[in-house]
């Protein structure tokens, strides 16, 4: 409620001041509309530039269209700080040209705003879905909180792990709450239909698609392919010790098999397929899933090398397989 007598106050001070504060007034006000505009026009004819200095997540379309509005506003606020200031010697005229000029450029940014929506608010999400969203069909909202979406959905959501300041609301309604991922995962499965709610950001870090596993698995079938490489390597090279008078002729022999080699290049693979897919899924689901090359290599040295498998065996690859898919599952 401050505000308004402070600008009444302002305002009568500027329109008893003298020629020179008007003029100043109006010169700032000038350069000021002159860096918004010419900032604007840069950045819209150098977006990526611009929107690394700014480090935001926003999509870039976004600003694409919200920069125009502020190039104008800059115009706008420019042509009135020139005007305010040929009007310097009209103390009232020149305050209320620039009081006018302030006034439009505002309007001209908020308006222009609206083109940052999609960003701030759930409506235009809640356009897209509502014909999909029955009011019987769970709406999760995890680990965030948009507060228009309750609004626009016009219904209740269930929160998962991020209470925001509805944590005295939740107390009354707890069933509306889910405490981590595990119990919405739980619920999620559970549901015939549902929809959920995420940041862009946590969704990648929350899922393992297709690419992530296909890294995953080609880098456990490398690995099990070296081994079953260097064993058939071993084999044709037959049993040997290393000592000072046969490390070179041995290690020569070693390098030059051709089914060793062939092992070692499977391990070099595999380790670069690996590192990209630990770059994607948490090491607690991706090292676990190493074990599948157990059986994997398990039934390929029964089938190439006429190693032996026993009912200890298949008991042991039940119980790893068993392991992988409550892994994967979580």
């Amino acid at each position: 409620p401050i505000f308004p007598a402070l600008a009444l106050l302002i305002g009568i001070h500027l329109a008893s001041a003298g020629p020179r504060l008007a003029l100043a007034q109006g010169a700032v006000a000038a350069l000021l509309g002159i860096a918004l505009a010419s900032a604007s026009l840069w950045a819209s004819a150098n977006l990526p530039k611009a929107l690394a200095l700014l480090e935001t997540g926003f999509p870039p379309e976004l600003y694409a269209a919200y920069l125009p509005w502020l190039a104008a506003g800059g115009i706008v606020m420019a042509a009135v700080g020139i005007a305010s200031a040929s009007l310097c010697s009209r103390r009232s005229a020149a305050a209320l040209t620039l009081a006018l000029g302030g006034l439009a450029w505002v309007q001209i940014a908020v308006t222009g705003h609206e083109t940052l929506a999609p960003a701030f608010s759930a409506y235009h999400v809640v356009q897209k879905i509502r014909g999909d969203v029955k009011p019987d069909v769970p709406f999760y909202v995890v680990d965030t909180f948009d507060h228009t979406l309750p609004f626009y959905l016009d219904r209740t959501v269930t929160m998962v792990g991020n209470k925001d300041e509805l944590a005295a609301s939740i107390a009354w309604e707890p069933r509306e709450f889910l405490p981590d991922a595990a119990a919405f995962a739980r619920a999620w499965q559970a549901d015939r239909d549902a929809f959920a709610m995420f940041n862009a950001s946590d969704l990648a870090e929350k899922t393992v698609n297709t690419a992530s596993w296909t890294f995953i698995f080609t880098g456990v079938l490398l690995n099990a392919a070296a081994q079953l490489l260097l064993k058939a390597g071993t084999n044709a090279v037959g049993h040997f010790e290393f000592s000072a008078q046969n490390i070179v002729p041995i290690g020569m022999k070693l390098a030059f098999e051709p089914h060793i080699a062939g092992g070692v290049a499977c391990y070099v693979v595999s380790l670069v397929v690996w590192i990209l897919g630990l770059s994607r899924v948490e090491v607690s689901i991706a090292y676990p899933m190493l074990s599948i090359g157990y059986v994997l290599n398990a039934v390929a040295a029964w089938y190439l090398f006429g190693e032996s498998l026993t009912a200890q065996k298949l008991i042991g690859i039940a119980f790893i397989v068993t392991g992988v898919f409550l892994v994967a599952r979580s």
